[in-house]
């Protein structure tokens, strides 16, 4: 299931987040500054950053538990995608093309750009 993101996703939302830098970045980035990222700090990031009127969130869930997300801006034209992450253990499962027709639904009336 896709969906607009709301509060409570936020932990989960952090932890894929965190997750996906520290699997997807671990050739290009230090590894001191991976390890030291804090999913309690991104928290705080996702519940602030979901509270914005131009910044939407989507989440797909599974069992209850998100797999997955995928954000974008509204502010400018064209809609910017600012970001699009799967549970490191849920690659390849299709979960991030389902976001990304969501956001193509979403958005279909307007330019996209990936930020």
């Amino acid at each position: 299931m896709v969906r607009q993101a709301v509060q409570d996703d936020a932990k989960q939302i952090a932890v894929i987040h965190v997750r996906g830098w520290q699997t997807a970045y671990a050739d290009h980035i230090p590894d001191d500054y991976l390890s030291n990222l804090r999913v309690e700090d991104r928290e705080k990031d996702w519940r602030s950053w979901l509270t914005r009127d131009h910044y939407h969130v989507l989440v797909s869930k599974e069992a209850g538990k998100v797999v997955g997300y995928l954000s974008y801006s509204l502010r400018n034209d064209p809609a910017e995608l600012t970001g699009l992450y799967v549970d490191p253990d849920r690659k390849y499962q299709g979960i991030g093309s389902k976001l990304m027709r969501q956001f193509e639904a979403e958005t279909e009336n307007q330019e996209r750009r990936l930020w």
